[in-house]
């Protein structure tokens, strides 16, 4: 069964380990990040199939705009939905902000992400 939930403290160590594996050590922690997680914009949910932690995405508010910052989604698991379900349960969950524009950074390499947005 496939599920999404808002990350709590004690995913930081999965999300830490998930972001290095898919893209290289990272400058800030989720552990810091969830650390801050009520003073900040972040949003951070973590995906399961079941109850394996499969993949994450994050992204961060600012005012009536919508970053989203990151997308992984075990390799395992991959080519099934679970990334477009992520990232739909994402903009569904803020659509009440009325938001303006959603935006996502690519490499030009990152033929699986560009087939996703």
């Amino acid at each position: 069964m496939f599920q999404i939930s808002e990350a709590s403290f004690s995913d930081s160590e999965y999300l830490d380990m998930f972001e290095t594996q898919l893209f290289g050590n990272t400058p800030v922690s989720y552990k810091d990040i969830l650390l801050n997680y009520d003073q900040n914009n972040y949003l951070i949910y973590v995906a399961k199939y079941n109850n394996q932690n499969i993949g994450y995405i994050s992204g961060l508010l600012v005012c009536d705009d919508l970053n989203i910052l990151n997308l992984g989604i075990d390799e395992k698991y991959r080519n099934r939905g679970f990334g477009y379900q992520l990232l739909n349960y994402l903009i569904e969950n803020k659509r009440k902000i009325k938001l303006t524009n959603i935006f996502v950074e690519l490499r030009k390499t990152n033929t699986l992400a560009f087939n996703l947005y």
